[in-house]
């Protein structure tokens, strides 16, 4: 009976010592997640950003463009001389 015990009480050791070893390598694994889900997060962001300056780029482009068919629409084609 004594050594059932001691196998039991080895075999609790030894599977506690495993399921540390499994914890460390989870915690491991959720920083790695956190730091990618963080990179991605300002890859993001900075595309966001990017993609606001081209449409404000685009628009201001449009603008300008339209402004210039209003003060002279015969060099953009639109309006003929003619009528």
């Amino acid at each position: 009976m004594y050594s059932i015990i001691t196998e039991l009480a080895a075999e609790t050791k030894s599977i506690r010592s495993m399921m540390a070893g499994f914890q460390a390598k989870v915690e491991e694994a959720e920083q790695w997640i956190r730091a990618v889900e963080d990179r991605l997060k300002t890859v993001l962001d900075r595309d966001q950003e990017l993609t606001l300056c081209y449409c404000h780029a685009a628009s201001e482009l449009l603008c300008t463009y339209l402004h210039g068919i209003r003060r002279n629409p015969q060099t953009h084609g639109f309006l003929s001389v003619d009528g």
